[in-house]
C-alpha cells in the first residue's frame, strides 16, 4: 500500500511540474509579443492547506483538460491517503 501511494505521489509531483513548466512557456511567448506581462504562473498556495501537505494551484495557461487530469489524480490520493489512516490509525 505504502508503494502504491508513494508511486501515486510522484506522478502527482510530476504533472504539478509540467504543468508549471507549461504555464511558463506559455508566459515566455506572451513576453515576447508583449513585454511588460506578468508571467503569471502558478504557485503553492500556503494559505489553503489540507495537512500538512500544501495544495497547488492552477497555473496560468493550463487547458481544462490538462487540470481536470491533475485534480482527478489528486482527489483520488487525498481519498486514499484518508482511507489508509482510517484503517491503520
Amino acid at each position: 500500500m505504502d508503494d502504491f501511494t508513494l508511486s501515486l505521489t510522484t506522478v502527482r509531483g510530476a504533472i504539478e511540474q509540467l504543468l508549471t513548466k507549461a504555464s511558463k512557456e506559455a508566459a515566455a511567448d506572451a513576453e515576447d509579443d508583449l513585454p511588460d506581462v506578468d508571467s503569471g504562473f502558478g504557485e503553492l498556495d500556503e494559505d489553503d492547506t489540507q495537512g500538512n501537505a500544501p495544495t497547488f494551484s492552477r497555473p496560468r495557461g493550463v487547458t481544462d483538460r490538462d487540470w481536470r487530469v491533475y485534480e482527478v489524480l489528486d482527489e483520488m490520493l487525498r481519498e486514499l491517503h484518508e482511507k489508509f489512516k482510517a484503517i491503520w490509525a
